[in-house]
């Protein structure tokens, strides 16, 4: 299980400050990181359904994936496959739909559940690992969008003109093992 915090500098800070002053707030917080982790999942589930590629194409192209090469081939896959090497091809959905979201102790929580999921995240002795939680977490697209999220959740809660300005920083998986 992989659990994500979201650590947005001086946005943290005003949350946490006003976190003790009303019910209606309270609410609001809760509600942005519910919406910023919906967000999220819904990103991470989109990089495990590749469809690019069948079985017979990667065999094809001497299984990018494989251990045996040291590194994922990204030269050999080709188009987004080079800047996303974790990305995750899909055949019946079952890691996809075993990715799952959820708030627990005030944090939004994604955890890959399944075998199949387990064995393309720590990889195998065939397969390098892909860990498509974490690498999701790190492209910059995710940090935009969740950031997004919160400040859209928290103005329209609090009836205010929150905006996120500047590039966004200090946004982080704290991966855990469960």
């Amino acid at each position: 299980m992989a659990v994500f915090e979201v650590d947005v500098g001086a946005l943290r800070t005003s949350v946490l400050a006003i976190r003790n002053q009303r019910a209606d707030v309270k609410r609001a917080q809760a509600e942005s990181v519910t919406a910023a982790g919906r967000k999220a999942l819904e990103r991470v589930r989109r990089n495990v359904s590749a469809r690019k590629y069948s079985l017979a194409d990667l065999a094809r192209m001497d299984h990018p994936y494989a251990r045996r090469h040291g590194l994922i081939r990204r030269s050999v896959l080709g188009g987004r496959y080079r800047t996303k090497p974790y990305l995750v091809h899909t055949r019946t959905g079952q890691m996809k739909y075993g990715i799952r979201g959820g708030v627990r102790s005030g944090a939004y929580e994604i955890e890959a559940t399944g075998r199949h999921a387990t064995l393309v995240i720590k990889g195998t002795r065939l397969m390098l690992r892909r860990d498509v939680l974490v690498d999701t977490f790190n492209e910059d697209g995710t940090r935009r969008v969740i950031l997004r999220e919160i400040a859209r959740v928290l103005g329209q809660r609090l009836r205010t003109q929150a905006t996120i300005r500047g590039a966004p920083r200090n946004l982080h998986p704290s991966a855990t093992e469960a």
